[in-house]
């Protein structure tokens, strides 16, 4: 006699059941995840930006401003900007936010995001 070998319905119907959970997970992060980079590279590009050591909080926000708006960003605001003086004369300019996606029920994915760049003072 030969043992059956395969899966069974209840072990076909987990492993589809993974799979959906882990899929469905996905498409609901990905876009936040997508989103972060494009804030990380407008933040890095900011070191492009001809005296950004000597802009102030305005001026620098208006910069970045018209990064994120190329790259359809809508979920940081102005609050969201930081300018850190250090000790060494250098500052620390970025964007520290997080942003909330409702899961299903009563379970939320809370995502934290601080991209930063550090620029000789002015």
């Amino acid at each position: 006699m030969h043992d059956q070998q395969g899966w069974s319905l209840t072990g076909l119907l987990f492993w589809v059941a993974l799979a959906g959970f882990v899929f469905f997970t996905g498409l609901k992060l990905y876009p936040v995840y997508y989103e972060g980079f494009k804030v990380k590279s407008a933040v890095e590009n900011l070191e492009n930006e001809a005296g950004i050591a000597t802009l102030n909080r305005y001026h620098l926000w208006r910069a970045l401003e018209k990064r994120l708006d190329i790259n359809g960003v809508t979920s940081v605001k102005r609050e969201h900007l930081f300018i850190d003086k250090l000790k060494s004369g250098e500052r620390n300019i970025g964007v520290r936010y997080e942003r909330r996606i409702h899961y299903f029920y009563n379970i939320d994915f809370v995502l934290s995001f601080d991209p930063t760049i550090q620029v000789a003072g002015g």
